[in-house]
């Protein structure tokens, strides 16, 4: 009798599935390069690198003291400026990084 109801589910399944229409793929079209595709890929401008990232200035000597620690907090993506005033670039959006230690 269990043979018979799980055999009718899987029927019953089986048939929702071939009458729904979404169970074909022949309808998927080729996406390679070249057939149509374009990137709008692009560098950023200046303009576009103040307004994304947050810039705090670097001053490692007080932060390893406890002093002047930024309140902005994310991933760091640069740094911009000379050796004695680097300003680092910082995403402080909610995103993820994934780091892959060997």
């Amino acid at each position: 009798m269990l043979i018979l109801l799980a055999g009718g589910m899987l029927l019953l399944i089986a048939a929702a599935t071939h009458f729904s229409g979404s169970g074909n793929l022949d309808n998927i079209k080729s996406k390679t390069v070249g057939d149509g595709q374009h990137g709008t890929a692009r560098w950023a401008n200046k303009k576009e690198i103040q307004q994304t990232y947050r810039h705090i200035p670097f001053h490692v000597s007080e932060w390893r003291s406890g002093k002047n620690l930024p309140k902005a907090q994310g991933l760091v993506l640069g740094g911009v400026g000379k050796k004695n005033a680097v300003t680092a670039l910082v995403d402080t959006d909610d995103i993820h990084c994934v780091r892959f230690v060997s």
